[in-house]
């Protein structure tokens, strides 16, 4: 899985901000190609990747490490209700860490997006310059599932968020989203986020149902597959909010259309 390759413009990524949380993830070999392009531009950006870890993400966290010995957190965020393994909290007393109290109208993945954002503005970056990508999340309760794919129709969304089996990305107006290594047996969805349940506009193609076959309301597209002989496909969108939906395997590059997309009114908190 190769996310994330961005255009290398005065508006490339300088900053990889990755949230673990609790919940199903994919499996840390099934990442590789995002961590070794996390580890090539800490070569040649200091301070490149921020790692956040929100309360049972932190063992999520850890099971990675195992593999990618450069993985280690930056922040711990959570009331820790959720974690088992205590131990970690005390291994890790060093870091940057929040405690809030459980009983709060926020989820501990939401307070770590909007940490995140906090992050990018205090290193004076545009929203263009970081990428926010969170892994976990899958099964479990619906209401947290849900309470991660609403950050999708915000002001704070991520950039992605890599299930046990999909990865969702952000399309909102400028971003163009483009995805190698797919086969026709990969399911390709496209939903509207929420807050935007009619209208928009996504372009797409390589798709064997393009985007004027979508629905107008509601869930766009559901179990499209690429075309025959095809193995790429893009999405351009062009108004209102939506959310790709891929599977975690395939390679991802997004770009942005500036003209369209005013990334320095784009950062905000949810």
């Amino acid at each position: 899985m190769d996310n994330y390759k961005q255009n290398e413009d005065e508006k490339s990524i300088k900053l990889n901000i990755v949230i673990f949380t609790g919940g199903k993830a994919p499996s840390p070999l099934e990442t590789k190609a995002f961590w070794e392009k996390c580890e090539s531009m800490r070569e040649n950006i200091k301070d490149s990747l921020l790692v956040i870890a929100a309360d049972s993400g932190l063992e999520t966290l850890e099971q990675y490490s195992a593999h990618f010995n450069f993985l280690a957190p930056d922040i711990l965020i959570g009331d820790w209700d959720s974690i088992k393994d205590k131990a970690l909290l005390e291994k890790y007393r060093d870091k940057d860490v929040s405690r809030f109290i459980k009983d709060k109208n926020y989820t501990d993945t939401e307070l770590a997006v909007n940490r995140a954002h906090d992050e990018i503005r205090a290193r004076g970056l545009s929203r263009n310059q970081a990428s926010i990508t969170i892994i976990g999340g899958a099964g479990g309760r619906a209401d947290h599932f849900l309470s991660i794919f609403s950050m999708f129709g915000t002001q704070g969304a991520p950039d992605a968020w890599f299930t046990e089996e999909q990865a969702l990305y952000d399309a909102r107006p400028g971003v163009k989203i483009t995805a190698d290594g797919l086969t026709e047996d990969d399911a390709v969805s496209v939903a509207r986020a929420m807050g935007f349940p009619e209208g928009g506009l996504i372009e797409t193609e390589g798709l064997e149902w393009e985007w004027y076959s979508f629905r107008r309301t509601g869930l766009s597209s559901i179990s499209n597959r690429i075309c025959k002989n095809g193995g790429r496909a893009r999405f351009w969108c062009r108004d209102g909010r939506f959310v790709v939906i891929l599977p975690v395997k395939c390679r991802v590059e997004i770009s942005f259309d500036d003209a369209m997309h005013d990334a320095e009114n784009f950062t905000g908190r949810l």
